[in-house]
């Protein structure tokens, strides 16, 4: 598989999560099959990019991956944290990042029915994501020498 493939791939299944997740995340409805398929596709595909961008050293990739999952993982926590406290509609603005970055997850949503939960499932999720990204990077660099 060449590099532009593997730089489409996360792009497609992005919004094909979003698309199939869409309805039950943004009506707040309990998660279905569907939802867990495309949640388990949504991670599949995921774990083999980034698997690939990793053994090939493609530092760019893993660079605009890192920024993606710590993207994800900001947008997470501030998902917990307004599940925490009540916020007025001051963080309307966060709703596309939210859509984009954590619809895709809706399916996790089947085994946790709490909104703080899954905020945190996500949170978690994303953090060990970049911290081994980070990982690859510096080990990519350090090799490269």
């Amino acid at each position: 598989m060449n590099n532009k493939s593997i730089s489409i791939l996360p792009v497609f299944v992005i919004v094909l999560g979003i698309f199939l997740n869409i309805p039950e995340f943004l009506m707040g409805d309990a998660a279905t099959t569907k939802n867990v398929v495309t949640t388990f596709m949504y991670t599949t595909t995921w774990t083999f990019v980034l698997t690939y961008v990793i053994k090939n050293k493609n530092y760019i990739a893993i660079k605009c991956y890192i920024l993606f999952w710590i993207i994800t993982l900001v947008f997470s926590m501030l998902m917990a944290y307004v599940n925490v406290v009540v916020i007025p509609p001051i963080v309307d603005w966060a709703i596309p990042f939210v859509i984009v970055f954590l619809t895709p997850w809706y399916g996790i949503q089947f085994l946790i029915e709490n909104n703080l939960a899954f905020s945190i499932v996500i949170a978690s999720i994303s953090l060990v994501i970049c911290k081994i990204l980070l990982v690859a990077l510096k080990q990519a660099k350090q090799h490269a020498k």
